[in-house]
């Protein structure tokens, strides 16, 4: 099979590997769609502080399953599927108590250990969650990075019947407005100082969008909301509050990502604007860096 391998920042060298052999706790996946994502164009660049070369990229991911091991259950041949790409020890403080997503000793497919840029993959079944069928595979490859936003709403409790503001419409803050609606949020706003990006908001249905260099947010706020966003600095001091980070994702935002896109929740189409062929991967990347003020989600199509 085929498999792409970034040498060093900005080399791309395609090299013959034989095709994965399938455990028993495995499936294999014949690979159709790949993303490219911005921490993906970080490692192009050599900025990525936690990725070394070589190394075989793609997290970001959507294909068919084409053979599975003895002892899975739940899944067969020709199901179509996405992949989460934790590889957790299991034994630290967050895995044992329910955040494994945070593991002391996390390491993530395409960057610390291989990613999916190839024409097969095998992996772990536990890993792998099934698309409904007839998932278009553009769709199934963009399932992470809209659990990637399921998570951060998440992370400050249900949106349902709250008011959310995103900075930044770039694919991820795209993807959180988006989930924020389907999810029951009472209105969305989104801000950005690019026009094309505020403009792929508006062809997702983000009906609240400001350019940031045009206009000031502070003022904006009060007239999509009804009110200033005020923060109580006594209650921050009283009940010592904190600033809260968010990282990746559980399987339970993958379920949530996909289940938005069963029930047609989200509009994706318009965040795709390319898509390039798995042997023209260094082409993508040079594409991105020349078109940076019009480009979205990039697609690598890994099967013809």
């Amino acid at each position: 099979m085929r498999q792409a391998v970034m040498v060093s920042p900005g080399k791309i060298e395609f090299r013959d590997a034989p095709v994965p052999q399938v455990r028993e706790d495995q499936v294999l996946v014949k690979l159709f769609r790949i993303g490219i994502c911005g921490s993906d164009i970080h490692v192009y660049h050599g900025k990525h502080p936690y990725t070394s070369y070589p190394v075989v990229q793609c997290h970001e991911v959507a294909g068919e399953i084409v053979e599975k091991g003895a002892r899975v259950r739940g899944l067969s041949v020709c199901d179509r599927v996405t992949i989460q790409l934790h590889l957790v020890c299991g034994k630290c403080f967050p895995c044992t108590h329910g955040q494994y997503h945070i593991c002391n000793n996390l390491k993530v497919m395409g960057f610390q250990t291989t990613g999916t840029a190839s024409e097969f993959f095998a992996v772990e079944a536990e890993k792998v969650l099934k698309l409904p069928g007839g998932t278009p595979f553009d769709y199934g490859a963009m399932v992470e990075p809209l659990a990637v936003g399921v998570h951060a709403l998440g992370r400050g409790g249900s949106v349902k019947g709250k008011k959310v503001l995103v900075l930044g419409a770039g694919p991820i803050g795209n993807l959180a407005a988006q989930a924020a609606r389907g999810m029951g949020a009472a209105a969305v706003a989104i801000t950005d100082i690019s026009e094309f990006r505020l403009g792929i908001a508006a062809s997702c249905g983000i009906e609240n969008r400001l350019n940031a260099s045009a206009a000031d947010v502070g003022a904006y706020i009060p007239s999509v909301f009804g009110e200033r966003a005020i923060v109580d600095m006594g209650l921050v001091q009283d009940r010592e509050l904190r600033l809260i980070g968010t990282l990746m994702y559980q399987e339970k935002d993958f379920r949530v990502a996909i289940e938005l896109i069963e029930k047609g929740r989200v509009t994706l189409a318009p965040l795709i604007t390319d898509h390039f062929a798995f042997l023209d991967y260094e082409k993508a990347y040079q594409h991105i860096e020349a078109h940076r003020d019009n480009s979205m989600k990039v697609m690598m199509d890994i099967q013809e």
